[in-house]
């Protein structure tokens, strides 16, 4: 597929956006987007709001946070623009969902606006529930309306917004509420939003050891897996809450599953009631943009099983290893240790290889922002 081309070569139909990969299948690149493509890709769409509101009673009644990627401002050589497709599919939401979410289009324009602004209009409303892919965002939203409470309530109050960001509205009632936390110490996301019932986003491999840090800040709120999904496709759709992983939706786009370690042939692929459980595999796609039987990279663990289709729960990204010497340490692999560890992390932390290139580092900071290191 060429990056110079109106018309995809797979398809045939007119090319309407170019999205970053996320570097799920190697290497950053632009993935084409064709308009039947769209509408495939967000099929899973309407179940996972059907069940959201089932499952939550205030979800609907007050807005809600979905974190986007940044706009961008750039465009293939025939003018196609290219940028995230969580952007995208923000920017075109239909206008009878739009009106439930309280971040406008404007905050995206940048990831500085979006750190400056964006609090001030979430603190403007209270709110049902927040979404994000990786905990990480969350916690980092919350901790920045944290550490500077009583100057984004001031902010708030003066109205004080650069040009070309919509009027904020905030009520006597939200702003007389607001108030009473300026000394409430340690205040959690369910202090500020007191309808907020759940926080949603990824629950396993890498974002698990950060799921005990985004609950003791979200409070009285549950946090939920979100949607499995990759650029070229959105795949599982949660139904229990309760539980991690997702069930495979056949009828979103054509799924199948190449065991890990096994040949990449097609007499290996597995279709997806044919999983075992508690096996893991690399995910391989076909998709509405032609794309035929696309490997994506991603590993995913079989769970159980939902009728005769299988639950599954992201596991890792198959690229993403670290190369000691004579062995590779996967994510599963650290995630791992890291529970055996026995150690609860808070705040700043990493993995980073030895000085001697036969071990890994664990980087991080004590509460009383202390550096310490633990090696493994």
């Amino acid at each position: 597929m060429s990056w110079q081309q109106k018309i995809s070569e797979l398809s045939g139909e007119e090319l309407v956006y170019f999205a970053h990969t996320s570097g799920t299948s190697g290497e950053l690149k632009p993935f084409p987007f064709t308009k039947s493509f769209i509408d495939q890709f967000q099929m899973l769409n309407g179940p996972f709001i059907h069940h959201l509101t089932k499952t939550f009673k205030s979800f609907g009644k007050k807005p809600l946070i979905y974190f986007a990627g940044s706009e961008s401002s750039d465009y293939s050589p025939q003018g196609i623009p290219l940028g995230f497709i969580s952007n995208y599919n923000y920017r075109n939401l239909p206008g009878l969902i739009k009106k439930f979410y309280a971040l406008p289009n404007e905050v995206f324009v940048d990831g500085k606006t979006f750190g400056k602004y964006a609090p001030l209009y979430a603190l403007a409303t209270d709110l049902s529930g927040m979404i994000a892919i990786v905990p990480s965002v969350l916690i980092q939203f919350a901790r920045s309306i944290n550490e500077d409470y009583e100057g984004l309530l001031e902010r708030l109050e003066k109205g004080d917004l650069p040009p070309g960001l919509p009027k904020i509205k905030l009520s006597s009632q939200r702003k007389a509420y607001l108030r009473t936390l300026v000394r409430k110490k340690d205040r959690t996301l369910k202090d500020i939003f007191p309808t907020l019932t759940f926080c949603g986003c990824w629950t396993a491999s890498s974002c698990a050891p950060l799921i005990p840090e985004l609950q003791a800040m979200a409070g009285d709120v549950r946090v939920i897996d979100v949607i499995y999904s990759a650029t070229e496709g959105w795949i599982s759709m949660p139904l229990d809450f309760d539980l991690p992983g997702g069930v495979v939706h056949v009828g979103a786009i054509l799924v199948e599953f190449l065991p890990v370690d096994a040949e990449p042939v097609a007499s290996s692929l597995r279709k997806p009631w044919e999983l075992e459980l508690g096996q893991s595999y690399e995910v391989v796609l076909t998709n509405k943009m032609g794309m035929v039987r696309y490997r994506l990279g991603d590993v995913v663990r079989c769970l159980r099983s939902f009728h005769r289709a299988p639950v599954i729960e992201f596991v890792q990204k198959n690229s993403n290893t670290v190369s000691l010497g004579i062995c590779r340490v996967g994510e599963a692999q650290i995630v791992e240790a890291l529970s055996k560890s026995g150690l609860r992390l808070h705040g700043d932390w990493c993995f980073a290889p030895g000085k001697r290139g036969n071990h890994l580092t664990l980087y991080y900071t004590q509460e009383d922002k202390t550096p310490e290191a633990s090696q493994g």
